[in-house]
């Protein structure tokens, strides 16, 4: 009975060393999981800001673009009524691209 006592104990003591060390390796593998997220998480952060401020940009970009398209729209009519109103004989070369 003191051997089979024995023999109990130093099952559940193997057993208790066994989920220590399997509980050690989860928490370690949940650790590198965890930084590995954290790592990510950061990336996407740093995508989600540089992708804002090309957003950002491309707006005022494309503000300006309509506005320099509405001035060049004013300025050829400008044009077109000055030469109505020129009496000059001298023709106008002007070249538009």
């Amino acid at each position: 009975m003191a051997k089979r006592f024995i023999g109990i104990l130093l099952l559940g003591h193997l057993c208790r060393r066994q989920f220590e060390h399997a509980n050690l390796e989860a928490m370690d593998e949940s650790a590198e999981w965890r930084m590995k997220y954290d790592t990510e998480l950061a990336k996407n952060r740093d995508l989600q800001d540089e992708l804002l401020k090309v957003k950002t940009s491309l707006s005022d970009s494309t503000k300006r673009f309509e506005e320099l398209q509405k001035d060049n729209e004013m300025l050829k009519r400008q044009t077109e009524s000055m030469k109505l109103e020129c009496n000059c004989t001298v023709p106008l070369n002007i070249n538009q691209e």
